[in-house]
């Protein structure tokens, strides 16, 4: 990898597609079959894991406020008020973020990156990469579908579905409710910066600036509804609690786990203690309503160690607490229900439960 602070490479002059192990834009892999797309989001990583010393680079997160600002005489007072909290609570972070990536700074050879070019680097939350991508790919042309792109062939549909790649790729995930939540909360940054900078070019003196705008303000207001918070966590999920979401929840927690090579068995039984705990949030955690649940899967430690945390804002319940069924008796003879948190219990290698702030907490560990 090598990262040049120099200008950003324009349309004019970006490498062309050439033979097979030529040096090409990444403008153009979405086109083909996306398959340049992974192994830009690598690229990602590493400069979203590069620290970078207290002030010498600027915090991108200061820049935004800004643009939050400034659109406060363009919305509703309460959208407006809003939009400035999400942003003024976005965690800080010191950790380099190129903030206009896209498929016009990037050049690969026989499928490695081989250069971003950076014209502003900056420190701050990926949440601020990942909108400028948003709009990169799919942002930026919601307003006129008709809009010519960079790559020949690369159409509306083919960005969506190199962003969606893009994003699954960098959150480790294919699980469709996490995509959209932070996909979600890249639009409320994305929509606010396209706005802002068509306000900068004067596209409010034209019927068609006036109508991109509108397009934008439109989809920003509906985000601002139902979103409390621009963090995200890779490792969490946040979903309705309905059984229905059961394989989904196994399969989130199922990619979390696929770097460490677990036995077969100790798979069976991390897969037959998630089943058992979101299937109890679903079935009772709300009745006879619905609500929301929280799962966060994170594998640290030496040994390694998968640490499962179920949280709702249902009734106050202590599964842990339910008294353990007397397996030495026949079947026919023991009480109904209450063998799936034993068998939790008996598979996990530490539990726990706390009930704070609303919220039902329950913890498993499992040595990996």
């Amino acid at each position: 990898m090598r990262i040049e602070l120099r200008d950003r490479i324009r349309p004019d002059n970006a490498p062309q597609l050439q033979q097979d192990g030529a040096p090409r834009s990444l403008s153009a892999i979405p086109a083909e079959k996306g398959s340049g797309v992974e192994e830009a989001v690598k690229m990602l990583h590493k400069l979203h894991a590069t620290p970078v010393p207290d002030g010498r680079l600027p915090d991108i997160r200061e820049r935004a406020l800004s643009w939050a600002a400034s659109l406060r005489e363009l919305l509703p007072d309460a959208a407006g008020d809003k939009l400035l909290r999400l942003f003024q609570a976005i965690p800080h972070d010191d950790h380099l973020i190129h903030g206009e990536y896209h498929a016009e700074n990037s050049d690969q050879s026989d499928g490695e990156v081989l250069r971003i070019d950076m014209d502003t680097p900056s420190v701050g939350n990926p949440i601020f990469e990942l909108a400028s991508m948003y709009n990169a790919f799919v942002g930026s042309y919601e307003p006129d579908h008709k809009r010519g792109r960079a790559a020949p062939g690369y159409d509306d549909e083919s960005a969506r579905s190199s962003w969606r790649k893009a994003l699954a790729a960098y959150l480790g995930t294919n699980c469709e409710h996490k995509l959209l939540e932070v996909e979600n909360k890249a639009r409320i940054i994305g929509y606010t910066r396209l706005i802002r900078g068509a306000i900068l070019r004067g596209r409010r003196a034209c019927e068609e600036g006036r109508s991109e705008i509108e397009t934008w303000k439109q989809e920003l207001l509906g985000l601002l509804e139902k979103t409390d918070t621009l963090s995200f966590r890779t490792d969490e999920i946040e979903l309705e609690a309905l059984r229905e979401y059961t394989e989904e929840v196994q399969a989130f927690v199922e990619e979390r786990l696929a770097p460490y090579a677990c036995k077969p068995k100790t798979l069976m039984q991390i897969a037959v203690a998630v089943e058992e705990i979101y299937v109890n949030i679903a079935n009772y955690a709300y009745k006879p309503g619905t609500g929301s649940a929280r799962i966060r899967a994170e594998v640290s430690g030496d040994p390694a160690c998968l640490t499962l945390v179920f949280m709702d804002c249902g009734t106050p319940y202590n599964p842990l607490a339910k008294e353990d069924p007397d397996v030495t008796l026949a079947a026919e003879d023991r009480k109904i229900g209450g063998l799936g948190i034993y068998m939790t219990k008996v598979f996990m290698d530490e539990e726990s439960y706390a009930y704070e702030d609303g919220q039902n907490i329950l913890t498993l560990k499992k040595i990996l």
